[in-house]
């Protein structure tokens, strides 16, 4: 993504070498002057999703763009190309596999947000499920559970916070059913990330570094690892 130049640049990947080679009718505008802040591709690859900014008097709005992918990887977008913007300024964008889409952000008041977006794996169109403030202020990041069971949320200005919720089999969430204060830390971990097997979570703090934590399958509660 060319958040200065709105738009994405596609790639072909040489499977012997690595090597990239820039497609042909690169780079892709993402429209209406929107900034791209993240991308993902749904698993089947026939979509690309951006979360892209708009600046205006009342503040930031986030939009999700959705694209079909040819053979050749060039970009087009769908007819129906965009959710409704929503008034956030987003810290991060994941999928859980086919059917939901996750964005998190700080909104009005500095309050944490989370939207969350059912797919339609044949057609790629979007559909708000969900769009609420959560526990907390100033959103920092996000990860998810392989598999969707767990969404993690870091936030804090002062005082470095990550907070678990369980997802249930509709997409949406209620209350976290961990908190876990980052003792010593100034702020919200600036990157969450989980292992394949969704076990474990890592956090990069910015003046802690790297902390590693151990997930409890039936309830979502961070341990931190020796």
């Amino acid at each position: 993504l060319n958040r200065s130049e709105n738009d994405v640049s596609g790639f072909s990947v040489d499977p012997a070498t690595g090597a990239l080679t820039e497609l042909p009718a690169s780079p892709f505008a993402v429209g209406a002057g929107a900034a791209p802040q993240f991308i993902a591709v749904e698993p089947s690859g026939s979509y690309l999703y951006v979360v892209s900014t708009l600046d205006d008097i009342l503040g930031t709005y986030t939009r999700v763009s959705y694209y079909s992918i040819d053979t050749t990887g060039a970009l087009s977008p769908t007819p129906e190309d965009t959710s409704s913007p929503v008034s956030l300024s987003p810290v991060g964008f994941v999928s859980s596999g086919d059917h939901f889409l996750y964005v998190a952000g700080t909104g009005s008041s500095n309050q944490v947000y989370v939207l969350a977006l059912e797919l339609d794996p044949s057609t790629g169109a979007l559909s708000a499920v969900h769009f609420s403030p959560v526990s907390g202020q100033f959103a920092k990041s996000m990860a998810l559970a392989p598999g969707g069971s767990y969404l993690f949320l870091g936030y804090g200005q002062s005082q470095g916070t990550i907070d678990t919720y369980a997802l249930s089999a509709d997409g949406t969430f209620s209350q976290p059913v961990s908190t876990f204060s980052l003792s010593g830390a100034s702020t919200g971990p600036s990157a969450l990330a989980t292992d394949v097997s969704g076990s474990h979570l890592y956090a990069a703090v910015a003046n802690l570094g790297v902390l590693g934590f151990s997930v409890d399958s039936g309830s979502g509660a961070l341990s931190v690892l020796p």
